[in-house]
């Protein structure tokens, strides 16, 4: 047999003599091939075992730089809602006083938060008028609920009616972003007022 066969765990005997620098020197060597067997099936087990640890370790390293990323996508998303916030900030306290040009109210259907056709023909007529302000112009949506069903319902739904429009002034009126103050919800009270 090879020298492959004398793996760690194979029990084995041998015959020798003492040799150069007080090594033995074996002149046989006898072993049970059950035991060449057991070995056999122990050293495949001590790869595998060393396979998978190296696939934890890899899978380790790719999940630190993953988290690693997520860090700097957190961080940079922070960075950038602390811009938005401090922009906002200025844009606000630049306007000062402002002088209410005119307003309109959406009504909406009971649960419901679809803009009717003759509230949307209303809401274009308002942004078209707030786009000829000469000195510029901010658009105000607060969003009401009536007092039927939970307060955690209506405080959804006047969300959803508060979105309902801000995303139509936005994509079908041509609005820009910066000239809408954020959505707000106010539960239940009345419909909607622009400003």
């Amino acid at each position: 047999m090879s020298a492959d066969v004398l793996i760690p765990g194979l029990k084995l005997s041998f015959e020798g003599v003492r040799g150069a620098r007080s090594q033995i020197e074996a002149s046989s060597l006898t072993f049970d091939s059950d035991d060449l067997a057991l070995a056999e099936v122990i050293q495949a087990g001590v790869a595998l075992a060393a396979n998978q640890a190296a696939s934890n370790q890899a899978a380790i390293a790719a999940a630190k730089e993953e988290i690693m990323a997520n860090r700097q996508r957190i961080d940079a998303n922070k960075a950038n809602i602390d811009e938005v916030a401090q922009s906002t900030q200025k844009r606000f306290s630049e306007f000062g006083e402002f002088v209410e040009k005119s307003g309109y109210t959406a009504r909406f259907a009971m649960g419901d938060y679809s803009l009717s056709e003759p509230d949307k023909r209303a809401l274009a007529e308002l942004a078209k008028q707030a786009s000829a302000y000469q000195k510029g112009y901010l658009i105000q949506v607060t969003g009401f609920a009536d007092s039927i069903g939970t307060a955690a319902n209506n405080q959804d739904l006047s969300e959803e009616r508060a979105e309902a429009v801000v995303a139509y002034l936005l994509q079908d009126s041509g609005i820009p972003v910066g000239r809408i103050v954020a959505p707000g919800a106010s539960g239940e009270a009345k419909s909607y007022c622009i400003k």
